[in-house]
């Protein structure tokens, strides 16, 4: 009979698992706090207090940072930080309420606002891995046993009835892998298959969404706790396939914003492409462009790493400097 006939199996090959997300827990909370005093030349001797306050509840977090400082002659009390977040472990998703500082990516800029934050966390879920695995899959004729290799040491040994199976969810660090597949027969035959795979930590699975989307009053710079204007920061990649990662990206504040996109590509067992473009728009009407690529390859006896970057005369304001 063919070895289709005989059934479709799928193998695991992911061993080292973590324990699931811890289930949410009842009231806890704690009061951290630093004190310090300080004197400069003939000055008065001044003292400070930081106390930071933070407060959960299932999956529920309250956290609240100050911080207070006299002089001797003046003082001031600051908050500096003020958040609510509700985290969604099944569905790897965090909410905030209150003050973010949100990244964009490579080319975009940290926009500190209070407001919403909406924003994908794969390590709510401790087991779960973005990046793409090594899969492969053959046929059995007769009882056998499978020993699976990587970089000459023995990951993992199987049993096998007759019938197709598929082997999946092999993991490791980025760069280039020896996976070799002994398969022996009851009758004392062995096949070695070597099946080199490229692993990069930074492309996504194929349907998998990485996002972050954030709205809020900007946070006036150089200050804590003042506000002024319209803030956003939004940020979305998807795997478009195992091989192939899309994105994009834009943030803004005060009728300063840029937009772009950004890709990844493997190129096979050859490394890998990422590629970013940006366009800037400012209040004063001047406009630039930016454009960064990288390419990386990693082996087990040299890694080549390549970067380039244009970016031109208005990208940037020069009050940014």
């Amino acid at each position: 009979a063919r070895a289709e006939d005989l059934g479709e199996h799928v193998i695991n090959m992911h061993t080292s698992r973590r324990a699931p997300a811890p289930t949410a827990a009842g009231w806890s909370g704690y009061l951290d706090y630093q004190l310090s005093a300080f004197q400069s030349g003939g000055s008065d001797l001044g003292y400070g207090l930081a106390p930071t306050l933070n407060l959960s509840y299932g999956n529920w977090n309250f956290r609240s940072s100050h911080d207070y400082q006299n002089t001797g002659r003046d003082d001031d009390w600051l908050r500096t930080g003020t958040t609510l977040t509700l985290d969604q472990p099944e569905l790897m998703a965090r909410t905030t309420l209150g003050d973010i500082t949100p990244s964009a990516g490579a080319l975009s800029r940290s926009r500190a606002m209070a407001g919403i934050g909406f924003s994908r966390q794969f390590e709510m879920q401790p087991d779960f891995s973005s990046s793409p695995s090594f899969n492969a899959s053959t046929a059995v004729t007769t009882s056998s046993t499978a020993e699976i290799y990587l970089n000459g040491q023995r990951v993992n040994t199987v049993d096998l009835a007759p019938g197709m199976y598929t082997f999946e969810d092999l993991r490791y660090y980025s760069g280039m892998q020896d996976v070799t597949m002994v398969i022996k027969d009851s009758y004392g035959r062995s096949q070695t298959v070597s099946m080199p795979f490229y692993y990069d930590d930074a492309l996504l699975k194929a349907g998998l969404h990485e996002f972050s989307y954030n709205v809020g009053m900007a946070r006036v710079p150089g200050s804590f706790n003042q506000y002024d204007g319209l803030a956003y920061s939004a940020y979305h990649r998807v795997g478009v396939t195992d091989w192939l990662t899309l994105g994009a990206q834009a943030d803004g504040a005060n009728d300063d914003r840029t937009a772009g996109a950004v890709a990844r590509l493997k190129l096979g067992d050859y490394g890998v492409l990422a590629t970013t473009f940006s366009q800037a728009q400012h209040a004063d009407g001047s406009q630039g462009t930016a454009a960064l690529a990288h390419y990386r390859y990693e082996a087990q006896k040299f890694n080549v790493y390549v970067s380039g970057q244009q970016q031109s005369e208005h990208y940037i304001e020069s009050s940014d400097w």
